[in-house]
């Protein structure tokens, strides 16, 4: 696709067609249901949607239609976190109760040892799918963090790489205490702002 910088809105409406057939196709190959894709090229915007929101509640997807960010979300994360140790307000070496001195968890020698670095690299050992309702307040991190004393520790603090959903979340709660702001206000101004 060759693109035109001194006439983006020329250049996406021209573009356009091919992009959709290509989203349409890779939808296709890939059975997905459903997909929305957007371009925002020299100060317009272009969309390519395909297909449904699901097979069991299918309405058709356009350039409205939002879709759960998911694990996508770990990317915010781990750069707004990044962000902070560069700074110099996160130690990835240090353990996560210097940050969060009210932690607990059910093995005390975890509680006391796991550091940033190890809930970035899944390696903190307890429940990783541990999901239980923190709300949609401001405090929704603060409260389920609150609860992980449930979550069950599977095997010991770095043994071992286990995808821990759970881990990722107390680092969020990480970044709420050190920038005294909700999660998604400290990755705006961390991460999206710079990115403009």
């Amino acid at each position: 696709m060759a693109i035109d910088p001194h006439d983006a809105r020329a250049t996406l409406d021209r573009l356009g067609p091919e992009l959709r057939e290509r989203v349409a196709e890779a939808a296709q190959r890939l059975e997905v249901p459903g997909v929305a894709v957007g371009i925002s090229f020299g100060g317009h915007e272009d969309y390519a949607s395909y297909g449904v929101t699901s097979v069991t509640n299918p309405l058709p997807v356009d350039e409205h239609t939002l879709f759960q960010i998911g694990s996508t979300g770990k990317t915010f994360t781990g750069t707004a976190m990044m962000a902070l140790v560069e700074r110099g307000l996160v130690d990835l070496n240090a353990p996560v109760r210097k940050y969060l001195p009210d932690l607990e968890l059910q093995d005390e020698y975890v509680t006391a040892h796991v550091t940033v670095g190890q809930l970035l690299n899944h390696t903190s050992g307890w429940a990783g799918d541990f999901f239980l309702d923190g709300g949609y307040g401001d405090d929704a991190l603060a409260n389920y963090v609150a609860r992980l004393a449930e979550a069950p520790q599977e095997h010991p603090l770095g043994e071992r790489v286990s995808y821990s959903n759970s881990a990722v979340s107390v680092a969020g709660r990480v970044i709420e205490v050190v920038t005294d702001q909700t999660f998604e206000a400290a990755v705006r101004e961390l991460v999206l702002e710079p990115l403009g």
